[in-house]
């Protein structure tokens, strides 16, 4: 009997896991169409990715932004962001991970082409951050594409740039490669 419940346990583990990959592709559908929208702010990118993290890739699935992560760069943001500043706000995500690592990620509107200059706008926020938290960090750059002028030999190992249509296909491609091997 107990060898029964776990099959069907299994069955039914792998019907959710299903059934989430497809509502993850339809979410997936939605957050490119609002890419493809030249209003589309950093903050609502934001916004969309911040509980959705699973996005950037499986690693990232269980990283989620505590209130005291959030609460720093609440206070960051405000404190040197402010009055005549406010429009050049930054839009950062910092997550932890279960093991202690951290991911910063600096948003940029989908229209926007991520370049060395927002590099160092990165790296800036991660100096800041890191230094108030006593932490290293992963960054990641995200924008509406990625200056194809930017040579990889010149690229630091904890910093990503990624383009907001490469990550969905990404995703895509994992779901889809996941649905596929479900039904086997």
């Amino acid at each position: 009997k107990f060898a029964k419940a776990l099959n069907d346990f299994g069955l039914a583990d792998l019907a959710f896991v299903a059934n989430q990959a497809k509502r993850r592709l339809e979410f997936l559908d939605g957050l490119y169409d609002l890419t493809r929208n030249a209003e589309t702010l950093e903050s609502q990118m934001h916004e969309a990715l911040a509980q959705n993290l699973w996005v950037f890739g499986p690693q990232y699935s269980i990283m989620a932004s505590n209130v005291t992560l959030k609460k720093i760069v609440e206070d960051y943001v405000g404190k040197y962001y402010e009055k005549e500043d406010a429009k050049h706000r930054p839009d950062l995500l910092l997550s932890g991970g279960p093991d202690g690592s951290r991911l910063l990620i600096e948003f940029k509107r989908p229209s926007i082409t991520v370049d060395r200059k927002a590099e160092a706008q990165a790296k800036e926020y991660a100096d800041t951050l890191g230094n108030e938290l006593n932490i290293s960090m992963k960054i990641f750059v995200v924008g509406g594409k990625v200056d194809d002028g930017m040579r990889q030999e010149y690229m630091n190992s904890n910093i990503e740039f990624h383009s907001y249509a490469d990550i969905i296909a990404q995703a895509r491609t994992n779901l889809e490669w996941l649905l596929k091997e479900l039904r086997g």
